[in-house]
């Protein structure tokens, strides 16, 4: 199993995004966590190591084996996070408070690229001298505990999250090959503001190619069965389905009435033919149609009578 190491400034990012990270991917990869505030120690083995800030790179280099990666953590914001702000005057000034004057910077940064053009913001974090006496409103993600004491109104816009794209890196750089948590990343893709838009448009392209796959494998009268690495069915056509009569929509007990109807169906069927069969050998049955041929001719009769089971479906 891979391991991954998460590496922050400090203890409440490293606990918040531990937890996100357990709870993505479960109990497919090794996840370790540690933060500077709290001491960083060595680690023996590490196919991955995430870092909220790029300076902690070579802070945490000489603990970490000569081969390991590092990657910086993309994040966002969630949806409706950042609706409060929407209702700022335009033009006023607002403290954007966080834990370091490189977070701040990019959580400005970051809401400009959300849409969030309209506010003048003013980085601030701690150990910043310069009071702003004329500011009324804060905005922090999560860092309230930096706000300064004379500020009326803080909006909290929550801590920023993983953008799909760092998600998207860690399953490709640990080659983590599960189709549950690419239908997890594309639920996930719906409650977050996409930063990286590129692969939001390769995302979009995707699920596009995928549906016009589908189209055209349905419209092939053979059976189709697509599988994976791991031999897990991924794609079938409807034809497939008709063979192999599966149907997506029946429950376990409609599955079983289905299946012993199937089985019943076949029997009558056997039984008719063979019934046919004997009468056909005392029939008058022209020379050139004997045996083989009539059988054919019989069981062609027989399936379009079938039909009727089906609504005459063709």
């Amino acid at each position: 199993m891979k391991n991954l190491v998460l590496i922050t400034f400090g203890k409440f990012p490293k606990s918040y995004y531990m937890d996100f990270l357990k709870n993505f991917f479960r109990d497919r990869i090794n996840i370790e966590g540690m933060s500077i505030t709290e001491g960083l120690f060595n680690i023996e083995k590490c196919d991955l190591a995430l870092i909220t800030l790029p300076s902690l790179t070579n802070i945490a280099k000489k603990y970490f084996p000569k081969d390991t990666i590092f990657m910086e953590i993309d994040r966002t914001f969630t949806k409706g996070s950042l609706d409060k702000l929407n209702e700022i005057e335009k033009g006023k000034e607002v403290l954007l408070v966080n834990n370091s004057d490189r977070s701040a910077a990019e959580t400005i940064s970051l809401l400009h690229e959300s849409g969030i053009k309209h506010i003048d913001f003013i980085p601030y974090y701690p150990n910043f001298k310069e009071k702003f006496k004329d500011v009324d409103i804060a905005v922090t993600p999560g860092q309230t505990k930096y706000v300064p004491d004379y500020i009326e109104n803080v909006i909290d816009i929550g801590w920023r999250v993983f953008d799909v794209s760092t998600l998207m890196n860690i399953i490709v750089k640990l080659e983590i090959e599960d189709k549950e948590l690419l239908q997890k990343i594309d639920e996930y893709s719906q409650k977050i503001i996409p930063i990286n838009y590129s692969f939001h448009y390769l995302q979009k392209n995707y699920h596009k190619t995928k549906n016009e796959l589908n189209m055209i494998i349905d419209i092939i009268d053979d059976g189709v069965l697509v599988y994976d690495k791991k031999n897990d069915l991924i794609l079938k056509n409807k034809s497939a389905d008709k063979i192999l009569n599966i149907q997506n929509e029946f429950l376990l007990l409609e599955t079983i009435v289905n299946a012993l109807g199937a089985a019943v169906g076949f029997t009558l069927a056997i039984v008719l033919f063979a019934g046919i069969r004997e009468r056909l050998e005392l029939a008058d049955v022209p020379e050139s149609l004997k045996g083989f041929p009539i059988a054919l001719i019989t069981a062609g009769l027989m399936s379009i009578a079938f039909l009727g089971f089906s609504s005459l479906s063709i």
